[in-house]
């Protein structure tokens, strides 16, 4: 199946300033990593990992520092550039999940904080995890991560807000932030505006246009693809416990094993 990729880039501001989305994945990434690998001691015997999505390489970071044989791949080359120069010790690459091919197989593959969602179709999204299913050894653990709408009903959680967080200080900006959903093609639609501080201007915006899942929905892609749900946990991945199972929140967390 061949599938044409096309890569969304974000707004001119944020390609040229990768270190806006370090300040904002480095601060739960940690914690986020500590619950990983708690789900890893649990499931499976994991010793290598890809990180699908890897952003700016927070993650594999501290994976790595915690011994295991940590990848990444991410679909933006200016977020691969700046991990590359920042870790040169690790690898990342520039590929696509819908074309992942990197001639060998992993223990694990984690593909968290919604990087699911920038899968258009159904085709899509079965071409990803059968892609995922091939990098993954017999046995292999994969963590899946999304929004979820049930979740998202659940919490009425379609609003406005302005991000001025310490994250987006660092930067000298603040983040207006819109939220909305495509009911029509079951879509949910993030508008980001970036302020610059100091005089109160516009350097950049974008708009984010992610598929939604509903929890069954995602089970059966998953299932279809060759997985075992082991598990589907609720909430903040820097925040989980593996006692979240009530999916009432607006992410959820899929652990599957691959048959």
């Amino acid at each position: 199946m061949v599938i044409k990729i096309k890569y969304f880039k974000y707004s001119k501001y944020s390609i040229e300033n990768p270190n806006v989305w370090e300040i904002c994945q480095d601060p739960k990434s940690k914690k986020d990593t500590e619950f990983i690998i708690k789900i890893f001691k649990k499931y499976g015997n994991v010793k290598s990992v890809l990180d699908v999505g890897c952003g700016v390489g927070s993650h594999v970071k501290h994976l790595h520092d915690n011994n295991y044989e940590a990848e990444g791949v991410e679909a933006d080359p200016a977020k691969v550039k700046f991990s590359q120069k920042k870790y040169p010790n690790l690898k990342f690459k520039h590929k696509f999940m819908q074309s992942l091919n990197m001639g060998k197989k992993y223990d694990a593959i984690i593909c968290i904080h919604n990087i699911i969602a920038f899968n258009k179709d159904n085709k899509e999204v079965f071409t990803t995890f059968n892609n995922f299913n091939k990098h993954l050894k017999k046995g292999g653990l994969l963590l899946v991560q999304t929004k979820n709408a049930m979740g998202l009903i659940k919490n009425h959680f379609v609003s406005k807000k302005v991000d001025n967080g310490k994250d987006r200080k660092a930067m000298g900006i603040k983040a207006i932030i819109g939220e909305d959903v495509d009911v029509t093609n079951q879509r949910f639609i993030t508008k980001r505006t970036f302020i610059r501080l100091k005089d109160n201007k516009k350097v950049g915006n974008y708009t984010k246009d992610s598929r939604l899942y509903f929890p069954k929905e995602l089970a059966f892609f998953l299932e279809q693809a060759g997985f075992e749900v082991l598990n589907l946990l609720a909430g903040d991945l820097s925040k989980m416990t593996l006692k979240n199972k009530k999916l009432d929140k607006p992410n959820m967390l899929f652990i599957a094993r691959k048959k």
